[in-house]
């Protein structure tokens, strides 16, 4: 697996399952996994350690595997959770440099907007793109969107959205609650 990365001051993880973990992950016809392989604990217990940055039994997760094909997309969303992963369990009919079916990471905070002034950190997209076996761990207040499938693509994706069991529910608290990774040099802060 790919070592953490801090984009923008935010924890990502970027990175692939194993090949084995493949079939052992396949989507259930109702959307509802009936098990949870172990490639998919581990990412929960990865995400709980670097994302969320707490014990793994402190968070509750939910699973749900979707088959995506055209003309399937997803404008910008947030999680209602704390942290969430995507999986593509396959993808049938896409490239790496082909940007139909892939995941937009966007930033939203308000400096994210100011993109074009050269050297900023933050507001630069994060992009997966829709390949067998890619991964993104990232918190749940990051926006996300997938951009339109081409006809000839099909993408079967495991998503897991983890809630912490000791904060209260709604996003607004979820988000006071939230515990950014300092700057280098920096004692700690706040998100904004």
């Amino acid at each position: 697996m790919t070592q953490i990365r801090s984009l923008w001051t935010t924890p990502i993880w970027t990175g692939t399952i194993p090949p084995d973990a493949v079939p052992a992950a396949q989507a259930e016809p109702d959307g509802q996994p009936r098990t949870v392989p172990p490639a998919i604990r581990d990412l929960e217990q990865l995400a709980a350690r670097t994302i969320v940055r707490t014990a793994p039994e402190e968070l509750r997760w939910e699973h749900r595997t979707e088959c995506w094909s055209h003309p399937h997309h997803v404008g910008m969303r947030y999680a209602d959770g704390d942290v969430r992963f995507f999986v593509i369990l396959t993808a049938h009919g896409t490239t790496t440099s082909d940007p139909d079916g892939a995941l937009y990471l966007h930033d939203p905070r308000p400096a994210a907007l100011n993109i074009s002034l050269p050297g900023l950190p933050w507001g630069r997209p994060r992009v997966l793109p829709a390949l067998t076996r890619a991964a993104i761990i990232m918190p749940g207040w990051l926006g996300w969107s997938i951009l339109p499938l081409t006809p000839a693509q099909q993408i079967q994706v495991w998503t897991g959205t983890g809630y912490h069991t000791r904060t209260a529910t709604t996003s607004d608290d979820r988000r006071r609650n939230f515990r950014p990774h300092p700057s280098p040099g920096e004692s700690g802060g706040v998100a904004g």
